[in-house]
């Protein structure tokens, strides 16, 4: 039996209860669990399936926590992790020879781990990662407001501009 589970608007509390009601209440086995394509969702499923030798396989979750084979054996993802996007993003600053970036992110633990990553990344590249800006979801305008703001006052110890010259 495959059993289909949303995303469920990233609550991983919906989604186990949607597993559990499944599990308990189907007269067939379920042999695979398909979806979430929400990491947060699919982890905490990920960390149950084990107990019914239960398959899951996601098209969507891409925290690189899920990599770790130890902690999810069960886990399979059609999609590539975070991470794996990070030695692109190095060729790409490298290529316009930047060695000086801020890693801007959201505020929940699936992109803290990518960001980590990124970071050390980023050491090993010789490029420094001058902060780290996180931010919720209902505050990404301040913080790119802050980001801005925090720009402007570097690129003008470094290159002042005449009074009344806008920052590009």
């Amino acid at each position: 039996m495959l059993l289909p589970i949303l995303p469920f608007e990233g609550d991983p509390g919906v989604g186990l209860d949607a597993f559990f009601h499944a599990i308990y209440t189907k007269k067939e086995r379920l042999a695979i669990l398909l979806g979430s394509g929400n990491s947060e969702v699919t982890e905490n499923l990920a960390k149950v399936v084990p107990y019914w030798n239960i398959l899951q396989v996601s098209y969507g979750s891409m925290s690189p926590a899920l990599s770790d084979r130890s902690e999810f054996p069960y886990f399979y993802r059609t999609i590539a992790p975070d991470s794996s996007h990070n030695p692109a993003r190095i060729a790409f600053l490298k290529r316009f020879s930047w060695e000086t970036v801020t890693a801007f992110s959201q505020n929940e633990d699936v992109y803290s781990l990518a960001v980590n990553d990124l970071v050390t990344e980023l050491e090993t590249a010789n490029i420094t990662c001058k902060s780290t800006i996180t931010f919720a979801e209902t505050e990404i305008e301040e913080q790119l407001r802050a980001l801005k703001l925090y720009g402007r006052g570097w690129m003008d110890a470094v290159e002042p501009r005449a009074p009344g010259l806008a920052a590009h």
